[in-house]
């Protein structure tokens, strides 16, 4: 009988079955080829808004650095979306006293800094002067005044800014202690220079002034001069003599001294408090102030302001002048001008001579004041005052030298005088001012008295 043939030969009759067979008596090496697979799915979204790659279900995390695996086993390397960038400065120098930083002293990083470098002081005590050597940089405290002590231990001025330092020199976040000068400035001495301060504290220095500057421009933001011994008799919080000085949201205590802010300058003040009980609050000597919602209290004068008296050898012209805004002024004469003139609106005098007086001088304006508690509201004598829809208060005489134009002369009916100055319901200062809506109050009424009426009321 002839032999059947094998089975895998009778396979091989029908390739679409996918099989090959190489031989049809090797059952032991036969090679097989098996269809392509199937194409992968197409990728899958993660949590985090990017794109899966592997046929997987992998679970992204930020961490992942591996690479993509076929068997669909790994975990994708994924880049995050990039942070936003912080508006934060990167400081050119970091100093902390207690070590781990470029520096331990402010002045070792000012010695080796360049004009333009922001160094940042951490929270310490310096036990140290500083001298900014001609270098236009920026110090600040990163933990501010309260924790960030510059402290000279009597050993001269705390901080000398003398060599022309220039647009860009700034000083924040420091307590100013231990200074002593009994010539010029204690806590700090500026000449011919420019400076920018803010969240800085004077307190605990002594001296003739605790800031002299000469020259140059001074800006004081949320300066604090307060608890310093002003030896001498006759010393400032601040004395300024030419340049130009600004100061706001301040507070100023001439601590036994005769002048909290003496000047002979441009002076721009707003939002701040100076007192000195046994001189005056604010000193002008022949220059021009701006002074808007400030509290000025006195021994002798909230305001003393004054020029040169003409004398045939020296025919001085007074030109000197002053703009004041809701702003109260209180001392033995309230606003005190001499020798120069006055625009004064929305403000309260309190005096006992005077509660404003002008001595010569060019004609002055005042309008939609208050003057109070004096033997006389107003005192002229050499001059002309315009006066305007103002009110008079506990005076022996509403003027003396000439009349003070008073459309209420009654009790004004303050909240809580002399601490809150705000109008009670029904008090007779409410739209007793001029009229119309340039001059009345930012809601559109007629304009308050007083230092909460006006287009830029008081603040509190």
């Amino acid at each position: 009988m002839r032999p059947l043939m094998p089975m895998a030969f009778l396979l091989a009759c029908h390739p679409s079955d996918g099989l090959t067979i190489v031989g049809p008596t090797d059952a032991d090496t036969d090679t097989v080829t098996q269809p392509p697979p199937p194409p992968p799915p197409p990728p899958t979204p993660t949590t985090d808004g990017t794109t899966d790659t592997d046929p997987d279900t992998d679970t992204y995390s930020p961490t992942d650095t591996d690479t993509d695996d076929p068997t669909g086993t790994d975990t994708d390397t994924i880049t995050p979306p990039p942070t936003e960038p912080s508006d934060e400065p990167i400081p050119d120098i970091i100093v902390d006293c207690e070590g781990g930083a470029d520096y331990e002293s402010i002045q070792a990083a000012i010695n080796n800094s360049v004009s333009g470098d922001l160094i940042h002081v951490m929270p310490c005590i310096y036990r140290e002067r500083l001298d900014l050597d001609a270098k236009t940089v920026e110090i600040v405290g990163v933990g501010g005044s309260a924790v960030t002590i510059i402290d000279a231990e009597q050993a001269g001025t705390v901080i000398d800014i003398e060599f022309g330092e220039g647009l860009g020199m700034r000083i924040a976040g420091f307590t100013v202690t231990g200074g002593l000068d009994d010539v010029e400035g204690a806590g700090m001495e500026v000449n011919q220079s420019v400076i920018e301060m803010e969240d800085v504290v004077f307190t605990g220095n002594e001296g003739f002034n605790i800031i002299h500057a000469f020259g140059g421009m001074i800006d004081l933001h949320n300066v604090h001069i307060v608890g310093n011994d002003i030896s001498g008799g006759d010393g400032s919080g601040i004395y300024a003599k030419g340049g130009g000085l600004s100061v706001s949201d301040s507070v100023i205590d001439c601590d036994n001294g005769l002048n909290g802010l003496w000047h002979h300058n441009s002076l721009v003040m707003s939002d701040t408090t100076i007192t000195c009980l046994e001189g005056y609050a604010l000193h002008d000597y022949h220059g021009e102030d701006q002074i808007r919602r400030c509290k000025l209290i006195g021994g002798l004068a909230g305001i003393y302001a004054y020029d040169t008296e003409p004398t045939d050898e020296e025919p001085d012209t007074p030109s000197e002048r002053l703009w004041v805004y809701n702003t109260v002024a209180v001392g033995a004469i309230g606003i005190d001008m001499r020798w120069m003139d006055a625009t004064i609106i929305n403000s309260i005098a309190v005096g006992e001579t005077s509660a404003i007086s002008f001595l010569d001088g060019n004609p002055s304006l005042i309008e939609n004041t208050l003057a109070m508690g004096a033997a006389c509201g107003l005192t002229v004598v050499g001059t002309s005052v315009t006066t305007n829809y103002n009110a008079t208060w506990d005076n022996d005489a509403p003027g003396c030298g000439a009349a003070l134009d008073a459309v209420v002369n009654t009790d004004p009916m303050f909240v809580n005088y002399p601490d809150d100055l705000h109008l009670m319901a029904g008090s007779p200062l409410i739209d007793a001012g001029e009229p119309g809506a340039a001059a009345g109050d930012a809601d559109g009424t007629p304009n308050d008295i007083g230092i909460y009426g006006g287009k830029l009321p008081y603040e509190d």
